[in-house]
């Protein structure tokens, strides 16, 4: 599947019988992101067998204990297992200089980079974006500032229609037709028309994760464009 998601965890500030802190894992196009890192999220990882080093992206709602205290074991996880691949931390400030504190007094040094990308909660804006998807923030309200993060897929390429291509065709019209676009000849003459040759792109699909909020209703047209 182009679009998972896998709870790690859904229970509140203490752990529950079966349950553990917040937690999720999210793949979009095999790009893999960690939403969240309550206590026991690598333990879940595990159970789940997610491998962690295709992680490349950590979401960080909130600097309440039960959405980011799973975080340093895990990094020092992925440490042990000898990653050298930069890890994005998308974190309010204040999660980098936790980090930072714990790792000079332990006087550890990762065998990665970690690249921190900090932003304000209570401010709507892009964390991320590529070909593929989009990530934003969702400003909510609670006792810390805190936002929930939209992720978006874009569209995805126009499918080929096997049974209408030519073999006249090259393999740059192909391409050009699954962008969606007509192939014209150096002269400007059309050659092949997209909808003669090809099926619509299979649906793209978005996720709203809104962790610890009250009632917020200003987030509603965030999501109804969605």
């Amino acid at each position: 599947m182009s679009f998972a998601l896998t709870i790690l965890g859904s229970s509140g500030a203490l752990p529950a019988f079966g349950r553990f802190p917040s937690s999720q894992y999210l793949t979009i196009q095999n790009q893999h992101f960690l939403i969240d890192c309550g206590e026991g999220a690598q333990m879940q990882l595990m159970k789940y067998k997610i491998p962690v080093h295709k992680i490349n992206r950590i979401f960080i709602s909130h600097l309440h204990g039960d959405h980011y205290l799973g975080l340093m074991g895990l990094l020092f996880s992925m440490h042990l297992q000898k990653r050298v691949n930069d890890l994005y931390l998308h974190a309010p400030k204040g999660l980098d200089e936790i980090i930072l504190l714990q790792l000079k007094y332990s006087k550890s040094t990762l065998s990665y980079t970690i690249r921190f990308h900090l932003f304000d909660p209570e401010q709507p804006t892009t964390l991320f974006e590529n070909e593929a998807v989009s990530v934003e923030t969702i400003p909510l309200l609670h006792k810390l500032p805190c936002a929930g993060f939209l992720f978006r897929e874009k569209q995805k390429p126009f499918k080929l229609d096997k049974e209408k291509l030519l073999p006249s065709m090259k393999l740059q019209h192909l391409a050009l037709l699954k962008t969606g676009a007509d192939v014209y000849d150096e002269s400007g003459k059309l050659l092949y028309q997209n909808s003669d040759f090809t099926l619509p792109p299979a649906p793209s699909y978005s996720y709203a994760y809104c962790s610890d909020t009250a009632w917020n209703e200003k987030m509603i047209d965030q999501l109804k464009k969605y």
